[in-house]
C-alpha cells in the first residue's frame, strides 16, 4: 500500500556545519543524551524550534530584537574607535543623564527599548545614523560631507568654515588631509570634542606628487 505522505517528502540540501565552539558542542551533546536523541536529531530539533519561535514573535518583540542588535553593534563598533575609555551601558547611562545604569543594561540585553528620542541621543554617542539606529534603514555610517571648500590662497571664508562647530555646537579638535586618489584630490576631515562623529570637505585642492604629503 503506498503512503499517502510520499508526495509531502521534502529534499534539502545537506547542512555541514564547520568551527562550532568546543563549550557548544559539548552543551549539544549533553541535551542530546538527556533527551535521548541522536546528536543530529537533537540539532535538527533545536533548530526547528527557533525557527518556529521566530514565526511566534509579535512586532513589538522583533522590533526590541533587532533595536538590542543594532545597539550592540553600535557599541562593539564604537569601542573599536575610542581609546580613551571602554565605553559600556553604565557610561552611556551617565552621559545621558540617569540616575543609574540599569535601564540602560536593559536596552542591551534586549529586557527594554529606547525611546526615539532617546535612541537619536544614542546614536550622537556611537557616531551612528539615527534613521539606521531606529528603523534599519540606509547604513550606519553615512558619509557626512560639509559641501566644496574652493580654496582662493586661504580665504578667512574658508578658514572659518572649517573651524565652524559641528551641529550640536562641539568645537573642532582636530583636522586632516588626505589624498584620495591618484590624481591627487585633497579631501578634509575634521573631528570635534568629546564626540567620535566626523565630517569632510571636498576642495579643489590637489597634490600630485606623494612624496611632498
Amino acid at each position: 500500500m503506498r503512503s499517502r505522505y510520499v508526495d509531502r517528502i521534502i529534499y534539502m540540501k545537506k547542512l555541514l556545519i564547520r568551527l562550532i565552539p568546543d563549550a557548544i558542542y559539548e552543551a549539544l551533546e549533553k541535551t542530546a543524551l538527556h533527551s535521548e536523541r541522536s546528536l543530529e536529531a537533537q540539532a535538527r530539533y533545536i533548530l526547528s524550534c527557533s525557527v518556529d519561535n521566530e514565526k511566534q514573535l509579535t512586532g513589538g518583540e522583533r522590533y526590541q530584537r533587532e533595536i538590542t542588535a543594532r545597539l550592540n553593534q553600535a557599541l562593539s563598533e564604537a569601542n573599536e574607535v575610542i581609546t580613551a575609555i571602554n565605553l559600556v551601558p553604565a557610561r552611556i547611562a551617565e552621559q545621558l543623564g540617569h540616575h543609574d545604569a540599569i535601564e540602560s543594561e536593559n536596552w542591551f540585553t534586549g529586557n527594554a527599548v529606547p525611546s526615539f528620542t532617546e535612541l537619536d541621543e544614542l546614536s550622537d554617542i556611537f557616531g551612528c545614523s539615527p534613521d539606521w539606529l531606529k528603523f534599519g534603514e540606509n547604513v550606519p555610517y553615512p558619509k557626512s560631507s560639509k559641501g566644496r571648500i574652493n580654496w582662493n590662497r586661504g580665504g578667512e571664508k574658508d578658514i572659518d568654515a572649517l573651524l565652524e562647530p559641528d551641529n550640536k555646537g562641539r568645537k573642532v579638535s582636530s583636522i586632516h588631509i588626505f589624498r584620495v586618489n591618484e590624481s591627487g584630490n585633497i579631501l578634509i576631515l575634521r573631528e570635534f570634542e568629546n564626540s567620535i562623529t566626523t565630517d569632510f570637505f571636498s576642495t579643489n585642492l590637489y597634490l600630485s606628487d606623494k612624496e611632498k604629503i
